[in-house]
């Protein structure tokens, strides 16, 4: 088992969504509203997906990484199980994905240049891509639905 494509997978779901974290709070304080930040760190997701799409090609079987987390620790014995699944279709949809995305953002730069709103535009298309990316590579479909909820987008945003 290739633990590799594992890691690389969930930092590719992991560092959009700790980017927006972080620049939800700091965007006002880092110059350019943090657009560089947020549109490195999705070059950096589209170099892992791309290295997932060259070694998934010899996949036989899906590789898997299930997460286990109590949910309502009052209930004992519930658990919801969320994870990571890579197969060959994955890491096509990973690519494209973040290949995508990254676009967006590189183009966004110059498009929203002058916008009053243009860190929390960042923000929210930060976390809209990380809701994308969730449903990439969901082993359940309770991850899938917790991932997909965007919606929530457009409350936050």
């Amino acid at each position: 088992m290739d633990r590799s494509i594992l890691i690389c997978a969930l930092l590719i779901f992991v560092l959009p969504l700790a980017t927006f974290s972080v620049l939800a709070l700091t965007h006002r304080r880092v110059p350019r509203h943090g657009d560089f930040i947020a549109t490195g760190v999705l070059g950096l997701c589209l170099l892992l997906a791309l290295y997932i799409f060259v070694r998934a090609r010899g996949l036989s079987s899906p590789l898997m990484a299930n997460v286990a987390f109590a949910w309502l620790p009052a209930m004992a014995g519930k658990t919801i199980l969320g994870g990571v699944m890579v197969d060959r279709l994955t890491a096509v949809m990973l690519v494209v994905v973040t290949l995508v995305s990254f676009l967006v953002h590189l183009f966004s730069t110059k498009y929203m240049e002058g916008d009053i709103r243009y860190g929390r535009y960042f923000c929210c298309l930060l976390l809209f891509t990380t809701s994308m990316l969730g449903w990439c590579s969901p082993t359940t479909s309770c991850t899938c639905i917790s991932s997909g909820s965007w919606s929530g987008c457009r409350r936050i945003c």
